[in-house]
């Protein structure tokens, strides 16, 4: 082997290590970036949660329960549902006209 195909056959093999490093390099910054974009992403809700907002429709509906039944009461329209607890889950509606009086259904 001359000198000369030597040069030309190492500068072929080094020509190829150093594309083969420029690859590397590259292909290793990108899944670096696309990891660092990922971990940005699954940590937001931790670092940043988002608030709880409440239903608007919703909104002011008072609750009670107790052993036997559950309650629901809207001061805005006076209506007062009532759950039962009795195995059949029994659903009465009533009406609050006025404090004092009996409720209405």
């Amino acid at each position: 082997m001359t000198a000369a195909a030597a040069r030309a056959l190492f500068a072929t093999i080094l020509g190829d290590w150093r594309r083969a490093c420029a690859v590397d390099l590259y292909t290793k910054t990108i899944l670096t970036l696309i990891a660092l974009f990922l971990a940005v992403i699954a940590l937001r809700p931790i670092v940043q949660p988002a608030p709880a907002l409440a239903q608007a429709n919703l909104g002011g509906v008072q609750f009670s329960a107790s052993d036997q039944f559950i309650a629901f009461f809207d001061p805005r329209s006076g209506d007062v549902w009532q759950y039962s607890n009795s195995g059949l889950m029994n659903v009465y509606h009533y009406k609050l006209t006025k404090l004092g009086t009996p409720l209405g259904k």
